[in-house]
């Protein structure tokens, strides 16, 4: 009987003791900045999206435009005039140069941020989040870090960003490695 009841007072402390890392870890990821510095866009898949409406339709963009250029040679007056296709989402390869500055203190092992992509009107399409290993000691310095992802709906104009979020929600804790139990 004695031996359930040191236990059940020892779980308190065992919980707070596991999570006192963990709010190490966010107090640490409170000091760093992300900056982007280059960013460089590899085509993967030019416009899947128009591709796969033209197949469906079983008409090929050579067909339409020879359809047009018929027409125009029979009645120039009534051509009918195509504008150049637009391109559209694309899938792409986008490779991030990173400036990675820490303000003071003992430092991650790595970070975890998101990085945003908006449209061409400030709308945001979609957010991936990313983890990167960090050199151990550099405070007070910048540290060069590269990272690629791969965007499936990238047109042109499209913009990306990256936040290192000073609150990380409970809930989505489990997402960021720095913050899982050692």
């Amino acid at each position: 009987m004695i031996g359930r009841a040191r236990i059940l007072l020892l779980l308190p402390l065992l919980a707070v003791a596991c999570a006192i890392p963990q709010e190490n870890a966010l107090e640490q990821r409170r000091l760093y900045t992300i900056e982007i510095k280059t960013r460089e866009i590899k085509e993967i898949a030019a416009n899947p999206v128009a591709g796969a409406a033209r197949a469906a339709d079983g008409t090929s963009q050579q067909a339409v435009e020879a359809d047009a250029m018929s027409a125009a040679a029979d009645d120039p007056a009534g051509a009918l005039v195509l504008p150049e296709a637009p391109d559209g989402p694309r899938q792409v390869e986008v490779r991030f140069g990173l400036l990675v500055t820490r303000a003071s203190g003992e430092g991650l092992p790595g970070i975890t941020f998101d990085i945003t992509q908006t449209d061409p009107f400030k709308r945001l399409k979609k957010t991936y989040r990313q983890y990167v290993e960090l050199p151990k000691a550099f405070a007070n310095q910048a540290e060069q870090v590269y990272f690629s992802l791969v965007a499936d709906d990238f047109v042109d104009g499209d913009a990306f960003a990256v936040l290192v979020r000073p609150e990380v929600p409970e809930a989505e804790r489990g997402e960021y490695r720095e913050l899982q139990p050692k």
